[in-house]
């Protein structure tokens, strides 16, 4: 048992039926809370957030169901402090990417569905191009980093959207497709 002045210890030594002195126990107090505003009550929190959600169902609505763009995707690379100020080749190319994507009025729906066409490399073979011509994209780039890269240029808070799939396929020609999910069942 360690010794200590607080108000477990006093208890301990009671329950060994030692004397236990009636002097008050000094306990620390917290600090004062400085200039935090006041939280908004539960009703008004939750008004607020009714509010936010159809403000951005209103936004939702106007995105295209179907668009088309094209140009080649970039995904998004694993970027330093230093790329701030002496950005890489692929830090630059990422952003000119989304650059691009924003000047040709790109929108991204709530719910979203993208598909990723790459270029077949000009060392394939014509009867190899039209074999793979449509076919799904296992390699490089990761999906999950192409998905990041058009989140992260087309919304501003990446917490609205809710549901995101995408898909790669080899193609003649390089496009982005991004297309309005279906609808799910709300209850």
């Amino acid at each position: 048992m360690k010794k200590g002045f607080g108000q477990r210890s006093a208890w301990e030594k009671h329950l060994q039926g030692q004397a236990v002195s009636t002097a008050p126990v000094m306990l620390r107090s917290r600090p004062a809370r400085r200039n935090q505003p006041t939280r908004p009550s539960k009703n008004a929190y939750l008004a607020q957030l009714v509010s936010s959600a159809n403000a951005v169902l209103q936004l939702d609505a106007a995105v295209p169901d179907r668009q088309e763009f094209p140009m080649l995707a970039v995904p998004k690379p694993r970027m330093s402090v230093r790329d701030k100020f002496a950005p890489r080749a692929c830090v630059r190319r990422y952003r000119a990417f989304g650059d691009e994507l924003r000047l040709r009025g790109a929108k991204l729906p709530l719910n979203y569905r993208i598909e990723f066409h790459f270029p077949m490399p000009n060392s394939w073979p014509e009867s190899i191009k039209v074999q793979m011509d449509g076919k799904p994209k296992m390699t490089r780039p990761d999906g999950s980093n192409l998905i990041k890269a058009v989140e992260d240029h087309l919304v501003p808070k990446d917490e609205t959207l809710f549901k995101g799939t995408f898909e790669k396929y080899w193609s003649r020609t390089p496009r982005i497709v991004i297309t309005k999910g279906e609808k799910g069942s709300q209850s």
